[in-house]
C-alpha cells in the first residue's frame, strides 16, 4: 500500500497474526501517523492498552500487521470505526478496550484525575536497564543534534 494513501483519514486495524485478535482504531487526520504512534508506543512499552502491549512483547513486531479498513471523511471516522468494532467484535474478542468508538480530543480531566496521574509515577524507581535505555536514547538524540549543527 502506498504511503500517500495512508496519509488520509479513515479506520485501520492492527491484527495479531498468531491469535487472530484485532484492534480497530481511527484517525481523523492521518492513518499513517496514527499507526506509527501505536507501534512506537508498543515497541517502547508505554502504550495505553496493556493487553496489546503484552501480546506485542510476546509475539514481536512480526506477529502483527496493520491495514486500512476504509478511507473516509474526518466527520465519518467514528461511525465507520464503530461499524468495524461491531463487525470484528474487537471489544469482546480483540484488543479494543471500549465497546463504543470514542474520540478523546478536547477531553477535560478533572483536577483529581490529573493529581492521580501525577502521583502514579512519583517515587517510582527505574531499573538499571531502564536507566541505560534512557541514557542511550538521550546520547543518540545528542549525537543527532550535533550532526545537525555541523551541517547548518
Amino acid at each position: 500500500m502506498e504511503n500517500t494513501l495512508l496519509r488520509k483519514p479513515g479506520v485501520y486495524c492492527i491484527k495479531n497474526l498468531v491469535s487472530g485478535k484485532e484492534y480497530v482504531g481511527s484517525s481523523a487526520k492521518n492513518i499513517h501517523r496514527r499507526l506509527g504512534n501505536h507501534f512506537t508506543a508498543l515497541k517502547r512499552g508505554y502504550h495505553a492498552n496493556r493487553h496489546l502491549v503484552n501480546a506485542f512483547n510476546k509475539y514481536g513486531k512480526d506477529g502483527f500487521i496493520a491495514k486500512c479498513l476504509i478511507y473516509c471523511e474526518p466527520s465519518d471516522v467514528l461511525k465507520y470505526e464503530q461499524f468495524w468494532i461491531d463487525k470484528k467484535d474487537s471489544y469482546n474478542n480483540g484488543y479494543n478496550q471500549r465497546p463504543i468508538a470514542k474520540n478523546n480530543t478536547g477531553l477535560k480531566l478533572t483536577a483529581e484525575t490529573r493529581r492521580k496521574i501525577g502521583n502514579a509515577g512519583r517515587g517510582r524507581k527505574h531499573t538499571k536497564r531502564q536507566n541505560e535505555k534512557c541514557l542511550n536514547w538521550l546520547r543518540g538524540a545528542y549525537v543527532l543534534l550535533k550532526q545537525e549543527e555541523k551541517y547548518q
